[in-house]
Formats: C-alpha cells, sequence, structure tokens
C-alpha cells in the first residue's frame, strides 16, 4: 500500500506531509554539504526534507574531511550559515537548534574544554 503526498508548489508551501503542531520528522543528514564526494547527496535531503530546524554533528578532533586530507574542515559557524542559506530555497524558516559534539577520541579535560566553550554561532541559536 503506499501513500501519496499532495505537492502543490516547489516553494514549500503544503509540499510537506502534514502532522500536527507538535509533530517532528527526524531525519539524519549524510555527511557534510562541503564533503567533494556527498554534497550531492546532502543538499538533495536538505532540500527534500525541507526542514524548520537541523542539529550540527562535529567531531571538534579533526581538522580535514574523511578521505581528503588535502581539504580542511569548515567552522562549525560556516556549515550553519550555508546550511541556513540553502535550506532557505524549501523553508524560509529554517534555523539552527543545537550542536553535538563527537567527544569521543578526546581526553576527558580537551572534551570538557570544547563543551564549555561553544562555538560563537551558539550565541545565535
Amino acid at each position: 500500500m503506499s501513500r501519496s503526498v499532495e505537492l502543490r508548489g516547489w516553494r514549500g508551501r503544503a509540499a510537506q506531509p502534514r502532522g500536527g503542531p507538535d509533530h517532528i520528522d527526524v531525519i539524519k543528514g549524510q555527511d557534510s554539504l562541503f564533503h567533494p564526494a556527498l554534497a550531492d547527496v546532502s543538499l538533495g535531503l536538505l532540500h527534500g526534507s525541507q526542514p524548520g530546524m537541523f542539529i550540527v554533528c562535529h567531531g571538534p578532533q579533526r581538522t580535514h574531511l574523511l578521505g581528503y586530507l588535502g581539504t580542511r574542515l569548515s567552522s562549525i559557524e560556516t556549515l550553519i550559515e550555508h546550511t541556513i542559506a540553502l535550506g532557505r530555497s524549501t523553508n524560509p524558516a529554517i534555523r539552527c537548534v543545537g550542536i553535538a559534539l563527537n567527544t569521543g577520541a578526546m581526553n576527558a579535560a580537551s572534551a570538557q574544554a570544547k563543551l564549555t566553550r561553544p562555538p560563537g554561532a551558539c550565541r545565535t541559536l
């Protein structure tokens, strides 16, 4: 049995499946909008899901993209700015609501320092 979704316009008007006012769909992203091999998947997921909010996940100990040692990771602030700019084409109300840091490969003192001094972008959430 299939479920059809009414799509009335490409600007996000009534293009999302209906849910109640407290309804939230959680969609796991696929890598970075800046990854040379995977950005097309990430951008398609961002546009197709039309999120109203997103959480940035980051490994603070990493400095380069996996598999692309010549490509440095963008800052969290830059990732948030670009995600909002690109996401606004399908949902003008998109906003960042959090940052998740994967500190599993860090010692306790380094991890605590990253968690107590969040990047500047957190102030704008």
